[in-house]
C-alpha cells in the first residue's frame, strides 16, 4: 500500500512540470497567408519569446461617431506589428464590431499606433497582433429619462 501511495505521490509531483513543458512546446496555429507581408515571416503571439505592446493608442475623432443605443463600443482588428512597431500598412483586418461607424473610425486611424515590437531570441521579428479598441459613450443625464444614470463599465 505505502508503494502505491509513494507511486501516486511522485506522479502527482511530476504532472505540472510536464504539463508545462508540453504548454511550452505548444504548436502555435499557422499565421494566415493575408498577413505574411514583405519576405520576412510574420509570427503569432504564441510563437514570439516577447510580445508586441501598445506604446502609444490612435486618435480617434470621437466627434465622428454618433452616441447610438450601445454604451460602450467595441471593435477588433487583427494587424502586423513590424519591427520597428509600427503597424504594417494594409495589414488591418476588422474581426468584430458592436458599431460599424466606429470601427470605420479606428480604422482609418490604426496606422497611427506604436507598439515595442516583438521578439524572438534576440530578433526583432514581425507579430500578428489583436488591438481590442473600445470606447465608453457618456449619456449626459439631461438626455436620459428619469434623470442621471451612469452608463455600465466597458
Amino acid at each position: 500500500m505505502r508503494a502505491i501511495v509513494a507511486g501516486l505521490v511522485l506522479l502527482v509531483a511530476f504532472l505540472p512540470s510536464s504539463a508545462s513543458a508540453q504548454k511550452k512546446g505548444k504548436e502555435c496555429d499557422p499565421v494566415p497567408e493575408e498577413f505574411q507581408t514583405g519576405g520576412d515571416a510574420t509570427y503569432a503571439e504564441c510563437a514570439v519569446d516577447k510580445k508586441a505592446r501598445v506604446s502609444r493608442h490612435p486618435r480617434i475623432n470621437y466627434s465622428a461617431v454618433p452616441v447610438t443605443g450601445a454604451t460602450c463600443l467595441k471593435a477588433v482588428i487583427d494587424l502586423v506589428v513590424d519591427i520597428d512597431g509600427k503597424v504594417v500598412p494594409g495589414s488591418a483586418r476588422l474581426v468584430s464590431t458592436n458599431s460599424q461607424v466606429y470601427a470605420n473610425e479606428l480604422m482609418v486611424v490604426i496606422g497611427q499606433t506604436l507598439f515595442s515590437p516583438a521578439k524572438k531570441g534576440d530578433s526583432l521579428v514581425k507579430q500578428l497582433f489583436r488591438y481590442e479598441g473600445e470606447m465608453q459613450v457618456r449619456v449626459s443625464s439631461s438626455a436620459m429619462p428619469g434623470g442621471a444614470r451612469r452608463p455600465p463599465p466597458c
